[in-house]
């Protein structure tokens, strides 16, 4: 079930990737079934600057040869290998579609999850800087492998993986190639605003609702963006949010929650939430200005009925950055009809993410595919 807490209701649908409990009997016809036609590895490696271990599955091809292989990078917030989420498995069906077709593929189960080590500060203490030293130990795993080409690992970022990707390659020249799919280019003020608009109208919320919510949001980022010293911007944020709270009525508050937007009772929670480092690092942190670092090979996908990563927005401030840092290898493709999760859809909501049976449009998994061939060969 759904945890009630502020914090998870701030952020669940700022996750950019909706988890949900699996109670469906949707068919799900895209996940392999064993035995599989390639080699699959439980595999453990050491991110040696936190002291944990992490723990993921190593696919790759039944034949003599160095591959290329890919890392794979779930969204925000705690997910297992997989990527499990609205009772789909996107990772397992990513992964076994490009071994069968030649490429290796490393996914793991983030911090604290599955059989990996540490924790998961959701939005609180674990920050995209703590994900890319866990995506340096499994690029240096990956390198260690001698059925892997050490020269053509390339990463994979789902939602606010692909940002981690983006951060990964700004600081790793090594890396191959990015695939980003529906990542942001917009900072986290920016997106909660896009989803609050996009979500709460698919759901009948109403304009006038849905606009002091941006407001107050809005306002919020000025705050952060304004104010160095962080007991008064803490301070600021709790009186702003005191008097968006009078001209809120209770019921217009918990509608708010119920559809996954942070409004709580007490303004303190209001400004306890914002100043944690994690949300604030995704509340504030601009994309543009990573991607303006990336100079390797970028593949940029996004579905047009995503409501939780907007296309147009995000897309073109995403090649926007890659212009002005003069990336001379991008790619960006939207898709007519998918939504966030990639999968053939009718209103892009979160709310059908578990009751469609395609867990990846097809067509998309052969633009991957083709895209790195072109790229690794």
């Amino acid at each position: 079930m759904l945890n009630n807490s502020f914090i998870y209701t701030l952020i669940v649908l700022s996750c950019l990737l909706i988890t949900s409990c699996s109670n469906s009997e949707t068919n799900r016809p895209q996940e392999p079934q064993k035995p599989y036609p390639y080699n699959e590895e439980n595999v453990y490696y050491k991110n040696s600057n936190a002291g944990i271990t992490l723990a993921g599955t190593l696919t790759y091809p039944k034949k003599d040869g160095e591959f290329p292989a890919v890392i794979l990078i779930t969204g925000s917030g705690a997910q297992d290998r997989d990527a499990t989420s609205a009772d789909h498995r996107p990772f397992l069906v990513l992964a076994d579609y490009l071994t069968r077709h030649g490429i290796a593929v490393l996914r793991s189960d983030d911090r604290g999850v599955g059989k990996s080590e540490g924790t998961y500060g959701v939005y609180t203490t674990t920050t995209n800087k703590d994900l890319v030293l866990d995506i340096f130990a499994a690029f240096n795993y990956l390198q260690s492998r001698e059925e892997i080409n050490e020269n053509k690992i390339g990463l994979i970022g789902h939602s606010g993986g692909g940002l981690v990707g983006a951060m990964v390659a700004a600081e790793l020249p090594v890396v191959a190639f990015i695939v980003s799919l529906a990542g942001p280019g917009l900072n986290g003020c920016e997106t909660l605003c896009q989803q609050v608009n996009h979500v709460g109208k698919s759901l009948g919320i109403n304009a006038e609702l849905i606009n002091k919510y941006q407001v107050m949001l809005k306002q919020s980022f000025k705050i952060l963006q304004n104010t160095p010293q962080k007991e008064n911007a803490h301070a600021e944020l709790i009186n702003k949010y005191q008097k968006f709270l009078l001209k809120m009525s209770d019921s217009d508050r918990i509608t708010l929650e119920k559809i996954g937007f942070g409004c709580p009772k007490d303004p303190n929670k209001w400004g306890d939430a914002l100043m944690m480092p994690a949300f604030n690092e995704f509340f504030m942190l601009d994309p543009k200005t990573i991607l303006k670092q990336v100079k390797c090979p970028i593949l940029v996908l996004n579905g047009e009925k995503d409501l939780q990563v907007i296309p147009d927005e995000n897309l073109n401030a995403i090649e926007m950055a890659l212009v002005e840092g003069s990336n001379p290898d991008y790619t960006i493709k939207r898709f007519p009809g998918l939504n966030h999760l990639f999968q053939e859809c009718r209103t892009g909501s979160p709310i059908e993410y578990e009751r469609i049976e395609e867990t990846i449009s097809p067509l998309v998994l052969e633009v991957i595919k083709d895209w790195i061939y072109k790229h690794v060969n």
